[in-house]
């Protein structure tokens, strides 16, 4: 009896049994199962679910070298691809808004090309409760850490009387060089400062301080002339106390910073 031909179906199945069994030789996995549905049969791969080989050797079997400082259930991410490897966003929850004044500053900076292509720097500090700017440095040149230590005085001075806060105060700022310089930590702590930090260029980290940078943006930059740094530095200081004495806030019932201040003082 002559054995009937084989289909073009039965080479294509035949064709992708053996690939399967090659790839799961490579990869480590099972051998290609056959599961028939319906008269048809389907070929498919079975993983190899065996979790007492350590993770190394599953790694080293896929070509993969194990990561140190990883779990050992992390070597199924890592076989599986970049899919499961994602970056896990930071969780901001936390409130900077403080519930009294001179419990909590923020440091910020504001950068700004004049029409010449000047760049025009600042940094400020502002009080997490009543929103006034309590010192800022404005220049031309980069800020460097001298300025920083000058600025936190300012503001101490502006707030205090003694050579130490009577209490701690929370400065929060990110964690650029200048920030974080050793000179820079100890000069706050001598203050009764107690230095915090955000992640640096990630302004959301420190709302206020943001905040103060889109309304110096909004009602001065983009309305007044920005000629040369020059005019710019000479017409921003007016800009710090007109938002100081003017500029309402919400989160103060629509009063000003100074409205607030003078309001807490009456009824202390």
């Amino acid at each position: 009896m002559t054995p009937p031909a084989i289909g073009l179906c039965d080479r294509w199945m035949t064709a992708s049994a053996n690939l399967s069994g090659i790839w799961g030789a490579r990869c480590g996995g099972g051998a290609a199962d056959r599961c028939t549905r319906g008269g048809t049969t389907d070929l498919r791969i079975s993983p190899d679910h065996n979790h007492s080989e350590p993770s190394a050797a599953r790694h080293n079997r896929c070509g993969r070298e194990p990561q140190a400082g990883l779990p050992d259930h992390a070597g199924a991410e890592l076989a599986a691809g970049p899919a499961l490897h994602r970056r896990v966003s930071r969780t901001r929850n936390g409130k900077i808004a403080a519930l009294r004044s001179t419990l909590r500053w923020c440091r910020g900076g504001v950068e700004f090309a004049c029409w010449n292509g000047d760049i025009v720097r600042g940094a400020f500090i502002i009080d997490a409760r009543d929103r006034e700017i309590i010192a800022w440095r404005r220049c031309k040149r980069r800020h460097q850490g001298s300025d920083v230590r000058d600025m936190m005085l300012a503001a101490f001075e502006a707030r205090f009387a003694g050579r130490r806060a009577p209490h701690q105060v929370e400065m929060l700022s990110d964690d650029g060089s200048l920030c974080i310089a050793k000179d820079t930590r100890i000069f706050a702590r001598e203050l009764g400062l107690e230095p915090c930090h955000t992640p640096a260029k990630r302004p959301q980290s420190n709302g206020m301080s943001e905040e103060f940078v889109t309304t110096l943006k909004r009602d001065h930059v983009n309305v007044t002339p920005l000629p040369d740094a020059a005019a710019v530095l000479g017409s921003i200081a007016g800009r710090f106390d007109d938002y100081d004495d003017h500029h309402p806030h919400s989160g103060l019932k629509m009063r000003s910073p100074r409205e607030f201040i003078a309001a807490q003082t009456a009824t202390a």
